[in-house]
């Protein structure tokens, strides 16, 4: 990935301007996005439908919990398609495995509850940051922006 490649233009930008830009790139790319979520994870929501049937809050549940892992297929892709690469929807499904393993289960437990989860999941899954470096890098993202990113999760929830 080349900086030169880059679809938008790199600049800084406030927490608003940013989320707007996030909002801008998910309309822009919907037909993929929609691709992803529904070839991805129709398979597994039906068959927790099928599962929890009788209990349909239980269903509302564990779709909430394994969202984190929808949210990697999607920041994959336009991560991708920032960058200037032309990537599909069959493209980045081929990377379950990698999407899944990698931090799958810390996504699921522990960082699940993190308010500003949908900005440092970045910071683990598109810099391969771990450990001490991983902290200190979530702790300077965080600082500035995590109460928008609290926003934005809280206003996705509903």
């Amino acid at each position: 990935m080349n900086v030169r490649d880059l679809a938008i233009e790199l600049r800084p930008r406030s927490d608003w301007e940013a989320m707007d830009l996030g909002h801008a790139m998910a309309r822009h790319y919907y037909r993929d996005l929609l691709r992803i979520g529904w070839k991805g994870f129709s398979w597994l929501f039906l068959l927790l439908a099928l599962l929890c049937w009788k209990l349909p809050g239980v269903l509302v549940i564990l779709i909430w919990w394994l969202k984190p892992l929808m949210d990697r297929f999607y920041l994959f892709y336009l991560s991708r398609r920032i960058f200037g690469q032309e990537v599909t929807a069959k493209e980045t499904l081929r990377e379950w495995s990698r999407l899944i393993r990698k931090g799958g289960l810390y996504h699921l437990t522990w960082l699940r509850f993190a308010p500003g989860r949908s900005m440092t999941m970045a910071v683990s899954d598109l810099e391969n940051m771990k450990g001490s470096d991983r902290r200190g890098r979530v702790s300077i993202v965080a600082r500035r922006g995590s109460g928008h990113a609290f926003l934005l999760t809280i206003g996705g929830f509903f």
